[in-house]
């Protein structure tokens, strides 16, 4: 009986011991077994506690696992397959190859009369110092007018005249081309004060000359065309002085431009667009001129003697000044449908009108004098007559309609002649 109880404390002891293990690790130590056959009793006595054990030391980190291949991606259908790990970087790009250079675009550019620009290509100079077996460049330049007339220069060129020098002879105008100055001298003077050169003019039989230009230069006089199938010539700060023939600066021909030059001291006409029976200029304009002292051989009234002379049709004339114009008008128009606006006219003949339309043809349509400032001693500030001689030498009666508004009159409205058989409408003129 005593054998078989120990062996029941036992089962029951690792039992208890079984049970421990399931919560964690047990462990059982000073146990002593007592009693007799009523029962046995199991007593167990912990030990002390011992010290504490030294902290250990931090383990060294470990290596960084190798980046993993990328993933499969899974099926639009089927369970999300875990995304693979981000791959490595791919190698930089190559650098692309440069592109080609673009072209160099052009160095020159219209000289003015008071600086020096190094020009090459299609720029040709002259001087009085150079030689006309030169190949005309700023270094080996040209030396006569009749060389540049003469010689082949193609359209968008430009040929330079060496400033404060005097050239004689008959420039003549080329298609497309601009003659201009250079040098840091005064503007360089073309004639004698007796003769007025004819520019842009007289060429060959039958040609034309187109889109010419002409800037910075100093004529004694000019035709700027002389023929009506010249067209689109400009002439740009142009100088004229002591000027004894008919006009310091005359033009047959459409599209004639005259734009900020200076004409003074003229035996005649300031500036004359002509006209012929078959030929009218149309589209002209003359803007920013300074026009003084013409008329200066005297004269009787009506003998063609003006600031401007315009016998030209849908034009304009405008921002000009024009000072003591002899006997006649400071601004004569004789075809329709022009702009007068922004002149300054400045009289000092008390027998002279500012502005006059002298008919000659019998086309209706309108023409506006507007913003003008009229000046000083005039005879008549506005005059239209009824008739006129007109330019083929028979009587034309008026038929032009005028709107005059916004001018500005030193003495008064003195309106002249208003015989036409269109209308004259006043509007918002000031009288000081």
């Amino acid at each position: 009986m005593r054998s078989k109880a120990i062996a029941s404390a036992i089962a029951a002891l690792w039992t208890a011991a079984a049970i421990a293990s399931t919560a964690g690790a047990a462990t059982l130590t000073g146990c002593t077994l007592t009693g007799a056959s009523g029962g046995i009793t199991i007593t167990c006595t912990g030990g002390a506690v011992g010290p504490t054990g030294p902290t250990g030391s931090v383990g060294s980190q470990g290596v960084t696992g190798a980046t993993g291949p990328k993933g499969a991606t899974g099926d639009s259908t089927g369970s999300t397959t875990p995304s693979g790990s981000t791959g490595g970087t791919g190698p930089t790009g190559t650098t692309g190859s440069t592109g080609n250079t673009g072209e160099t675009g052009p160095t020159e550019g219209p000289m003015g009369g008071t600086g020096t620009t190094g020009i090459t290509g299609s720029s040709f100079y002259v001087s009085p110092f150079g030689s006309d077996s030169n190949p005309g460049t700023i270094l080996a330049p040209w030396q006569t007018v009749g060389h540049v007339n003469s010689t082949s220069v193609g359209a968008g060129s430009t040929v330079y005249f060496q400033g404060g020098s005097t050239y004689s002879g008959t420039l003549e105008g080329k298609s497309g081309v601009t003659f201009s100055s250079y040098g840091v001298q005064a503007l360089p003077t073309y004639g004698s004060s007796s003769d007025a050169p004819i520019l842009a003019a007289e060429v060959a039989s039958g040609s034309s000359v187109t889109n010419a230009t002409f800037s910075n230069l100093k004529f004694s006089g000019i035709f700027a065309n002389n023929r009506p199938t010249e067209t689109g010539i400009t002439l740009d700060h142009i100088t004229t002085e002591g000027v004894s023939s008919y006009a310091a600066i005359g033009t047959v021909g459409d599209r004639f431009h005259l734009l900020h030059s200076r004409i003074h001291n003229v035996a005649q006409n300031g500036i004359y667009v002509g006209s012929r029976p078959e030929w009218i200029p149309v589209e002209d304009v003359i803007e920013g001129n300074e026009i003084s002292d013409t008329g200066t051989s005297g004269g009787a009234p009506g003998n063609h003697v003006h600031g401007i002379y315009c016998n030209c049709r849908n034009s304009t004339i405008s921002h000009n000044r024009i000072e003591d114009w002899g006997p006649s008008n400071g601004i004569s128009q004789r075809y329709g449908n022009d702009t007068l606006e922004y002149n300054r006219i400045v009289g000092t003949n008390s027998e002279s009108e500012a502005i006059a339309f002298f008919a000659y043809d019998e086309v209706k349509s309108t023409s506006r004098w507007r913003h003008n400032e009229i000046l000083g001693t005039v005879g008549v500030a506005f005059w239209v007559p009824c008739t006129n001689p007109g330019n083929s030498g028979q009587t034309v009666t008026t038929q032009e309609s005028f709107v005059v508004e916004y001018n500005t009159l030193a003495h008064g409205l003195n309106k002249g002649s208003e015989c036409t058989q269109g209308t004259v409408t006043y509007a918002n003129n000031t009288e000081l």
